[in-house]
């Protein structure tokens, strides 16, 4: 059982959902998706610090991801390619300004939908007591 409740989890969905229709739906295939591509991609967008620095190896992704270096080194560079991830220097990648705006606007999403929560929590304790 997952032990993320779904309103933690759809904010981070609702990017990377977005970014994947937009690829799925492309007509050129060199700008699709492979699982593979896919997965690395997720793990460097839920994993990014505050300034969408990710501190990774190619064999730790790879260890992530379930594949092997050099499969996770090319799903990387597709991902540099396609200008969803810069890589800095070996071992450090960050979000592009695209998808960190987008991973931005979630974590807001995500901030109103607890404050929300929160809010009728409080008013409910009042209600009952």
């Amino acid at each position: 059982m997952n032990d993320v409740k779904p309103d933690e989890r759809r904010p981070w969905s609702m990017v990377i959902n977005n970014t994947l229709f937009q690829l799925a739906t492309e007509t050129d295939p060199d700008r699709q998706l492979t699982a593979l591509q896919y997965r690395v991609w997720t793990v460097i967008i839920s994993t990014a610090d505050d300034s969408g620095s990710v501190r990774i190896t190619t064999s730790q992704m790879a260890e992530l991801v379930g594949s092997t270096q050099p499969n996770a080194s090319r799903a990387l560079n597709k991902l540099t390619a396609l200008g969803l991830v810069d890589k800095i220097e070996n071992g450090l990648y960050r979000l592009t300004e695209k998808t960190a705006r987008s991973r931005a606007e979630a974590k807001r999403i995500k901030d109103e939908v607890n404050r929300q929560i929160e809010a009728k929590r409080k008013a409910f304790h009042v209600v009952s007591a």
